[in-house]
């Protein structure tokens, strides 16, 4: 305790007459013995009030040890529209149940079998309907029938039960 209160004393009064202070005194004001990190002798435990008794040879323990969960993916229900051929490309157009909010970090994708669809926009800026567009080449790769999932940020249609399929003899030419 008196080399707390030397420490102290050396802090306030060494600014007053122009002394630099050696490297090896402490500059940090004394600190309240309740707020230590370490815990009270064994034969002092339990009897500050406020204070819980801890066990010796015990640790406290974390209540919550589960790593964090990301949050699941709200349901998404979707129809298609249509599907149109435009000289080498094909648009699918799917309508949603909601309003998609617009995210410039992420975008939606289209899930058709083993091919996903990155390149998508709204049509006439209606965030509840998406227009995928679609190689040629990645169009031939899907198959006839397969289900259509849509990815969106904190949406997926793979939650709902009736999802859409993709039927290629309904390929609307312009």
């Amino acid at each position: 305790m008196k080399l707390a209160m030397l420490r102290h004393l050396a802090l306030v009064t060494a600014p007053l007459l122009g002394v630099v202070l050696p490297l090896g005194v402490a500059c940090d004001p004394p600190r309240d013995p309740h707020l230590n990190a370490t815990s009270p002798p064994a034969s002092a435990a339990g009897t500050e009030v406020g204070r819980q008794a801890t066990p010796p040879g015990t640790r406290p323990t974390i209540a919550n040890t589960e790593p964090p969960r990301m949050p699941t993916p709200m349901p998404l229900s979707i129809t298609q529209a249509e599907v149109r051929q435009r000289g080498d490309a094909f648009e699918i157009e799917v309508t949603l149940d909601r309003r998609l909010p617009t995210t410039n970090s992420s975008r939606p994708s289209l899930r058709v079998g083993d091919e996903v669809v990155r390149r998508s926009l709204h049509p006439q800026g209606e965030l509840d309907r998406l227009l995928f567009l679609v190689t040629r080449e990645q169009f031939e790769r899907m198959p006839d029938g397969a289900t259509l999932e849509v990815h969106a940020p904190g949406f997926l249609s793979a939650n709902v039960t009736t999802s859409p399929r993709l039927d290629k003899t309904k390929v609307v030419t312009p």
